[in-house]
Formats: C-alpha cells, structure tokens, sequence
C-alpha cells in the first residue's frame, strides 16, 4: 500500500480540482476547469467525499464520465480525486 500525498499546486493544477456543487441534498463533483480526459492510459481513478463521519467514494476508471454524485450528509466537507498519471488532489467545501 502506498500513501498518497495531496498536490495542492503546479503544472496542471486546474485540469485536475474538484469542482463541487451542493444543491436539493445532492454533493456533484466535476473533474477539471474542462472535463479531464477519461483514456485507457490517463483517467480519474476515483472521487471520494469526506465529512466529519463518513468516506463515501465512487470508482470511476478508463471510459467513465469525469464526475461523482453524492448524497450530502451536511457540514464541511473534503473533496478529493485521483488522477492515475498526476496524482491526488483534494479541495475543502464549507
């Protein structure tokens, strides 16, 4: 197993953010300022949601949408994603 350190800056940063929307009880996460690629050698591995209590996390991989929907438990919460090529980034939503 190996640990997994967030990037939080650098050379295509914004082509991997989370962007998250919080509307009717809903969490939907977009992947990008641009949709990111979703090929056989470079896609979003997964998307996990963090609260105070809970880990809720969708598998997404090669030929997926680059997006997650959850159910929104209320509170802070961390979004996260893994790029298979670049790496884990994650964004905190009050």
């Amino acid at each position: 197993m190996e640990l997994l350190t967030e990037i939080s800056e650098g050379e295509g940063w914004e082509k991997h953010l989370p962007r998250v929307e919080r509307a009717n009880g809903t969490i939907r996460v977009y992947i990008g300022s641009e949709p990111h690629p979703m090929g056989e050698d470079h896609y979003i591995a997964w998307v996990e949601v963090l609260t105070g209590s809970h880990v809720m996390r969708a598998e997404l991989g090669s030929g997926a949408e680059p997006k997650a929907e959850f159910p929104d438990l209320g509170g802070a919460i961390k979004v996260r994603s893994l790029c298979n090529k670049h790496g884990l980034r994650a964004v905190e939503v009050l």
